[in-house]
Parts: C-alpha cells; structure tokens; sequence
C-alpha cells in the first residue's frame, strides 16, 4: 500500500489563515522584544547578577510561550489536513472493493 502524501490541497482557507495568523503573532512578539532592544543588545536593567538572571528568564518565557503556541498549532493544522487526507484516500479504497 502507498502512503498518501500531503499536497497543498489538503490544506482548507481556514488552515492557511490560521496558519499566517500564528505566524504573524510570533513574528509579532519577536519583534515586540527586538523593539525593546534596540541594536539587538540586551541591556539588564539592573546591576545584580542574579537579578539579570531573573529578567532574562522572564524573556526567554515570553519568546517560548509564542514559539510553543505556534509549534502547537502548525502540528493542529498539519494532523487536521493529513485526517482529511487519509479519510479520501479510504473512501476511495471503499470504492473500489
């Protein structure tokens, strides 16, 4: 038996919006941050060490939170488009038996 192969038409308008949507919002927040970093040097706020710590753990939160949404839903689409595809290509093996 083939393996079906994903194509660009097993993908709906709503896949591909939700897809740019959250591809938009990572886009978005990295570059949020980047604002707050002009030059692209992070500058502590503060003079103690494990205080730096403690904000740059706060940064690298905020850029996994939206780097992890964004995981999660590109997998939602890619497994929403491949039960699509497996469910035609078994209607079409129900066919024609």
């Amino acid at each position: 038996m083939i393996t079906p192969q994903l194509s660009t038409k097993d993908f709906t308008r709503t896949d591909v919006d939700d897809f740019r949507h959250l591809m938009s919002e990572l886009v978005s927040t990295c570059q949020s941050i980047a604002d707050q970093h002009p030059g692209g040097v992070w500058e502590p706020t503060t003079a103690d060490l494990f205080d730096q710590f403690a904000e740059s753990m706060v940064l690298m939160a905020d850029v996994s939170r939206v780097l992890n949404k964004t995981r999660r839903g590109i997998r939602r689409i890619d497994a929403n488009a491949r039960q699509r595809l497996y469910e035609r290509a078994s209607e079409r093996r129900l066919r024609l038996t």
